[in-house]
């Protein structure tokens, strides 16, 4: 199985224009579900083989104030499955005149 690197940057500003207290924490989705929460300066993340399928990655913070932010822009991977493992072809046919 592959890995997902996921890569963001912090916010500097609220959504009002003033500069952002700090950041808390960063907290990691996966097609909504909190997969982790990093410490304040995190700005990347990796999912250890996730499962086969589509996975929608997010992102949001949490200030030092307690207040979270939206979740951000999306960031989509397809993981695939592995190919079959079948056995090796049969060797060393010969074939015999009769």
């Amino acid at each position: 199985m592959s890995n997902v690197i996921l890569t963001w940057v912090l916010p500097t500003l609220n959504s009002d224009g003033s500069p952002v207290a700090g950041v808390a924490s960063v907290h990691v989705y996966d097609s909504g579900t909190i997969i982790a929460t990093l410490p304040t300066a995190a700005t990347t993340y990796t999912v250890l083989s996730p499962a086969v399928g589509s996975h929608f990655y997010t992102v949001s913070v949490t200030d030092t104030l307690g207040l979270v932010s939206k979740q951000s822009a999306t960031a989509t991977t397809v993981i695939a499955a592995p190919p079959p493992v079948t056995p090796n072809a049969p060797t060393s046919l010969t074939a015999v005149q009769a």
